[in-house]
């Protein structure tokens, strides 16, 4: 499952336009309240 969430993860990264890791993350947060290891922990 992680594999998925981590492809999906990507996927969507790349069509957002947020190619960089940390930009994403600082959204991701923003938007979940989680980092993206958190929520995949959860």
């Amino acid at each position: 499952m992680h594999s998925f969430l981590s492809s999906a993860t990507t996927s969507y990264t790349e069509r957002c336009g947020a190619f960089e890791k940390t930009v994403f993350n600082t959204y991701f947060k923003k938007e979940t309240g989680l980092t993206p290891k958190q929520y995949l922990n959860s």
